[in-house]
């Protein structure tokens, strides 16, 4: 019942001619979340994982030129982002049922500035710190299901 992802700034410059040609180019992300909030139920389920799942009933029911299609065509193939400026705030975790309360870390990575990155692979190697990581995996994992 709460907010899964609190993004203060999303700005993204694609590569048009890339897009013409079926492939996803960005020539620029920034990205500011202010904080991403992990839920784990006690089956060991994540919000994310319930993401994951809705996408893909969705997808299921809905015909592919539907205005509930996704934003981003899963079709499309990944060429890279040129340089992608990513500031993070917190990273709060909650167990449920739980009496205790949730736990926050304080990240405060700001405009950390990655280039060339050309694969989900590069993009976690260069993550820092670790917690950016497993986030960027969360996340990757609701929308492409991998």
């Amino acid at each position: 019942g709460g907010v899964m992802l609190d993004i203060a700034e999303l700005h993204f410059e694609l590569d048009a001619q890339a897009l013409r040609d079926q492939m996803l180019h960005f020539k620029l992300i920034r990205l500011e979340v202010r904080n991403l909030n992990l839920v784990i139920n006690s089956k060991g389920e994540t919000n994310f994982d319930a993401v994951r799942e809705y996408r893909t009933a969705r997808r299921a029911q809905q015909p592919a030129d539907s205005a509930l299609d996704d934003i981003i065509d899963p079709s499309l193939s990944f060429r890279g982002i040129d340089s992608l400026n990513l500031s993070v705030g917190t990273f709060t975790k909650t167990k449920l049922p739980s009496a205790s309360p949730p736990e926050t870390v304080a990240i405060n990575a700001n405009n950390a500035v990655y280039s060339n990155i050309h694969s989900k692979e590069q993009l976690l190697e260069a993550l820092q710190p670790e917690l950016i990581r497993t986030a960027a995996e969360y996340l990757h994992a609701a929308y492409f299901g991998e």
